[in-house]
């Protein structure tokens, strides 16, 4: 009998161990899955978990911005094109190469293919961290300058806006790993809100 109670407790004490230790291995997991954590419904924005700092900050003021009933569109603009560099070239938060930033802010018509080149170069090297276990120096932005921001017609065959802006931007990072610090942008007007259809340097 004593020998059948020590079965059932050892028994009972590995499979706890397996439990606990099962637990303990979704919950780290699961606190380095990205998850929403707010949005901005009418325009197709989000926030994540895995956000900067400097991405949150402009996401809620962007939500000031557009919630305003006259919008300033040059104030639009200016903020997503800071939180489109933020997101694009801050690597360091990102769960794999799959996870590309941006892509909120990208013409229906670009996205796919901006992913897909994204993942070829500048995503490629950006090793998987859904263990949260990597060890892998990758790049943060710290500050986004907007240089200029004119706007004037843009027909090209693709697409037509007579008042499509663009803009031109730098910023600097956390340490310098030699990645892009400059960019002329351009966005158009996309229903009620402005994507971006053109990066270029």
């Amino acid at each position: 009998m004593k020998f059948i109670k020590k079965i059932v407790f050892l028994l009972f004490v590995v499979v706890l161990g397996i439990v606990l230790f099962n637990f303990y291995t979704a919950k780290k997991n699961n606190a380095n899955k990205k998850q929403e954590k707010d949005c901005i419904s009418n325009y197709g924005y989000h926030l994540y978990s895995n956000s900067t700092k400097n991405y949150e900050s402009l996401f809620f003021e962007l939500k000031k911005v557009l919630s305003s009933d006259l919008i300033d569109e040059e104030k639009y603009v200016s903020i997503i094109s800071k939180m489109f560099i933020i997101d694009f070239y801050t690597l360091n938060n990102k769960i794999s190469n799959f996870d590309i930033g941006g892509v909120d802010f990208l013409h229906d018509s670009i996205a796919e293919n901006f992913k897909l080149k994204a993942k070829e170069t500048i995503y490629k090297y950006v090793k998987n961290d859904i263990y949260g276990r990597r060890n892998q120096q990758l790049p943060e932005v710290n500050e986004v300058i907007i240089s200029d921001i004119i706007t004037k017609p843009l027909n090209n065959g693709d697409y037509k806006d007579n008042n499509a802006y663009y803009v031109t931007v730098n910023w600097t990072y956390q340490k310098d790993l030699g990645y892009d610090t400059s960019k002329s942008m351009i966005f158009i007007h996309d229903g009620n809100k402005l994507s971006l259809i053109s990066i270029t340097d």
